[in-house]
């Protein structure tokens, strides 16, 4: 396990104050598979390293990791969850020890790595 996070809120709203840096619309030619998208690691029995060991959020919540991610801050989800990119988990807003790995990977596979800004993180934490 890794030290509690900071569970201090990022904003009132939980989202980060700076918007996410502008898409280059000559960029939009990829495949869409290729976008960003979060995972969090439901089976911690299952090889990190397998699509099995992950569920996707879903597009209102990878929406808010992203945004967040681009600055690198904290964000609270809803009233159960909070997820620290410091960490790259998951935990508790009520009991910061229970925590899930997350994951950065692509809307195809949680394995690959996104078209743009930086690769997923290759260990994740348990």
């Amino acid at each position: 396990k890794h030290p509690t996070p900071d569970t201090r809120p990022v904003t009132e709203n939980g989202d980060a104050d700076t918007p996410p840096p502008p898409v280059n619309p000559r960029k939009r030619s990829f495949d869409e598979a290729t976008l960003p998208h979060w995972y969090w690691q439901h089976n911690e029995d299952a090889d990190p390293d397998t699509e099995a060991a992950w569920t996707a959020y879903g597009a209102a919540e990878n929406e808010r990791l992203e945004r967040n991610f681009a600055v690198k801050k904290a964000v609270r989800l809803n009233s159960t969850y909070c997820v620290s990119f410091e960490h790259n988990i998951q935990y508790r807003a009520d009991d910061p020890a229970k925590q899930r790995a997350v994951r950065r990977g692509t809307r195809g596979s949680v394995l690959r790595e996104p078209a743009e800004r930086g690769p997923v993180s290759r260990e994740p934490s348990k």
